[in-house]
């Protein structure tokens, strides 16, 4: 059995996955909503909902990226 770092079975609030991806609370909500959507499905413990860091790593890993040079001409 492989050993396994804490820190992929740390959970994530929302607020917490809302600065990491940049996304607004309604595209998340909207994203988790969409059975389509491969965005990480978060786990619900009581009262709070959670995301497990190593599935937002693993699908922010998957993310294409920008370069920055091609952000900045779109911010224009």
């Amino acid at each position: 059995m492989q050993a396994t770092s804490p820190s992929q079975h740390r959970c994530l609030s929302v607020t917490e996955v809302l600065e990491i991806v940049g996304l607004s609370r309604s595209t998340l909500y909207a994203m988790l909503a969409d059975t389509s959507s491969d965005f990480p499905r978060a786990l619900k413990i009581g009262r709070r909902t959670c995301f497990f860091q190593h599935e937002l790593d693993a699908w922010l890993s998957s993310r294409p990226r920008l370069h920055a040079a091609t952000r900045c001409k779109e911010a224009k």
